[in-house]
């Protein structure tokens, strides 16, 4: 299974929303979802090409259950990290926007007026947006 390594998360996450709200922008989305993507994603294995790949979106409805079984050697993969893991590596983590102290990070309570603070929760969300779509889909 391809997997996908987001670029742009705040970019992503608004042009999820936006795409999601407009139906001209969902149809180019279904139309071509690589070069849709591709504005902020990149494939994270670097002997993959786009053209190796198939995107199939899903779009959620209110009473849609889409459940998608991983890919075995995914699993196996994990597995095996764990097994052979000495934990002297990082400690598992969290994305970058979540986490203090990183240079991506996204303080949603960052602002002195109510106007930044929105500003700053915003952006936060759509990185959320982004990490959703994107843990969904590896």
């Amino acid at each position: 299974m391809a997997k996908l390594k987001i670029t742009d998360g705040e970019g992503l996450g608004k042009y999820l929303y936006e795409m999601l709200s407009d139906k001209d922008l969902r149809k180019k989305f279904k139309a071509d979802p690589k070069a849709e993507l591709a504005q902020f994603v990149e494939l994270l294995d670097p002997t993959k090409k786009w053209d190796d790949v198939t995107i199939i979106p899903h779009f959620d409805k209110e009473n849609d259950i889409n459940l998608i079984i991983p890919w075995l050697g995914d699993i196996q993969q994990t597995l095996d990290e764990i097994e052979h893991s000495t934990l002297t590596k990082p400690a598992y983590g969290y994305p970058d926007y979540c986490t203090p102290g990183n240079p991506n990070y996204v303080d949603p309570e960052a602002g002195k007026t109510l106007a930044a603070r929105k500003k700053s929760r915003l952006r936060a969300y759509y990185f959320r947006l982004s990490d959703y779509i994107m843990t969904r889909c590896k």
